[in-house]
């Protein structure tokens, strides 16, 4: 480029450039560090060549694109890295004006800008020198846009009026599509968050499959032309413009493997130019995130449904034994066989309390049966007490009891038995005579061993509880498990 050009574009970069009051722009010529001027050739007497070379250098290694703009927008200088950044080289641009460079809401922004920052000025008192900061949004010559950050300074003539536009440009197109992707996780993890959150506070199954399409859409990258629609067991939940397009992505709601509905989504209008997929991979993720979520509160409601039949067939059926107010011995055999079979077919720990009241006959013999009824059912309070919600407890016969503990091992077991002997030991018991008395009990444990009877499996741990009862009553008497348990 001709000498005098770069004589123009460069005082910019390296010169202060005091503009108050018609002040001219000097080059700020003394420079102290004469070691670094000669060690890149700068001499007094081939001064203002030798600089050419230098910004030449400086402008062709620079990833950052520096520009210039007249009052017009139209580009006065444009260094070589345009070339690599947007494809078109210095030439190309100068012959160009800014709104064919940018998009056109990119350009309407540049406009509203630059009125806003001249009003600001006849407004108030500002700095005006100041660097004012805009991403914009560029074509490429291949067809697809790249967004850069322009770090801008005015130019003014020597009575501090605005005659043009100086700045650079970096390219951010990377750190917008990472921010974009990172709006685009919290939004679904919020809509992810508002599911939850509505499941966890209505007791509707139909109200969460309703809130749940008419809140899915927020979480997809063009919410406002979305319908979505759920179907499950032939009943529809869906959006009021709900229609079914070409564009749409669906996925299975399931429990427990089974197919139960389906969660589809739909876009009504046209995506934007340069969309590939009407969905994003993170999308469909979100979309079988959504379907899971329902399944399990579907799988939850099935539960709930399942265990209030059963407790009403229980009811039915005389389950319950109705002094201790637990299960009674002909329901304990009925779900032993149902967990001997879970184990025996997946695997697993199965774990058999065993307990009796020590010397309940003496304190029946000496207190009456009112009294002996009293123990027994405080004992069924005791242990429904102690036990998790994932364990049974049975009245098996007479004063003895047992627990079921599912996936527990022997020595896990201990602990609720050891609970169960301590709580029932604390109790006290005030007899028709005024008298105070206090029982024990003994308790054995064993583990399950597969393709194992389950009357031997019972016995075992009968053999632990009068292992107890012999080593002195009161006790906990634990099987050693065998390999496997």
């Amino acid at each position: 480029m001709p000498g005098d050009f770069f004589g123009a574009i460069i005082p910019p970069l390296l010169y202060t450039a005091p503009r108050d009051h018609g002040e001219q722009i000097e080059m700020a010529e003394k420079d102290n560090h004469e070691n670094l001027k000669e060690r890149i050739g700068f001499h007094e007497d081939t001064m203002l060549p030798e600089r050419e070379v230098l910004y030449s250098f400086l402008l062709d290694m620079m990833p950052d694109t520096i520009w210039m703009l007249d009052r017009d927008m139209k580009p006065l200088f444009v260094s070589p890295s345009s070339l690599k950044t947007l494809g078109y080289s210095p030439e190309e641009r100068l012959r160009q004006h800014l709104s064919d460079m940018v998009t056109p809401e990119t350009y309407a922004r540049v406009v509203d800008r630059f009125k806003s920052e001249q009003k600001k000025e006849q407004e108030e008192e500002v700095d005006p020198d100041r660097i004012v900061t805009m991403d914009m949004e560029y074509y490429h010559r291949e067809g697809h846009t790249v967004w850069l950050e322009n770090r801008i300074r005015a130019i003014r003539d020597q009575d501090g009026q605005v005659i043009g536009l100086f700045g650079v440009s970096r390219d951010i197109t990377e750190r917008r599509r990472l921010e974009d992707m990172l709006r685009e996780r919290i939004k679904e993890l919020s809509l992810l968050q508002s599911v939850a959150n509505f499941i966890e506070s209505t007791d509707s199954l139909e109200k969460v499959f309703q809130k749940t399409v008419n809140e899915i859409h927020r979480g997809l990258s063009f919410p406002d032309c979305a319908c979505a629609r759920i179907t499950l067991d032939g009943t529809v939940f869906q959006t009021a413009n709900f229609r079914k397009t070409d564009k749409r992505i669906y996925t299975y709601i399931t429990v427990r493997g089974e197919r139960l509905g389906t969660l589809e989504i739909c876009y009504l209008c046209a995506t934007p130019a340069g969309t590939e997929t009407p969905f994003l991979d993170e999308e469909r993720d979100l979309m079988k995130a959504i379907a899971k979520l329902l399944g399990r509160v579907v799988e939850r409601r099935q539960a709930e449904e399942q265990l209030k039949e059963s407790e009403r067939k229980y009811r039915e059926l005389s389950i319950l034994d109705e002094l201790s107010g637990l299960y009674n011995s002909r329901y304990f055999y009925r779900q032993i066989e149902k967990e001997v079979d879970r184990i025996n077919r997946y695997g697993g720990s199965l774990s058999l309390i065993l307990l009796d009241i020590d010397n309940f006959k003496v304190f029946n013999d000496k207190f009456g049966h009112v009294e002996g009824d009293e123990a027994l059912s405080r004992l069924g309070e005791v242990i429904r007490r102690c036990i998790r919600k994932t364990d049974s407890a049975y009245r098996y016969g007479g004063e003895e009891f047992t627990v079921l503990l599912p996936v527990t091992r022997c020595e896990e077991g201990r602990v609720i038995a050891e609970r169960i002997r301590m709580a029932f030991k604390n109790e006290t018991f005030t007899t028709g005579r005024g008298e105070s008395a206090h029982l024990t009990v003994s308790l054995g444990i064993a583990g399950y061993r597969p393709e194992e009877d389950i009357k031997e499996f019972v016995r075992r741990a009968d053999q632990y509880m009068y292992r107890a009862k012999k080593e002195g009553r009161d006790k906990v008497c634990v099987e050693i498990p065998f390999e496997g348990q």
